[in-house]
């Protein structure tokens, strides 16, 4: 599984992590309570998960 497909997984079963990510103000406050809790999600992961992409996607 990938660290965007964490990430979702967390927002979706997790409702204190997703107050958490949905009370940041920036980038840099998401990546920060992703890593809080054992995901390493890179700028470049969450743009991906905004847009609602896949980086196993072939665009």
């Amino acid at each position: 599984m990938s660290s965007v497909d964490d990430f979702r997984s967390k927002l979706a079963t997790d409702s204190n992590f997703a107050a958490a990510v949905k009370a940041c103000s920036t980038p840099d406050a998401i990546v920060n309570v992703a890593k809080g809790a054992g995901i390493d999600l890179s700028h470049n992961d969450l743009a991906k998960t905004i847009a609602g992409g896949s980086p196993e996607s072939d665009g």
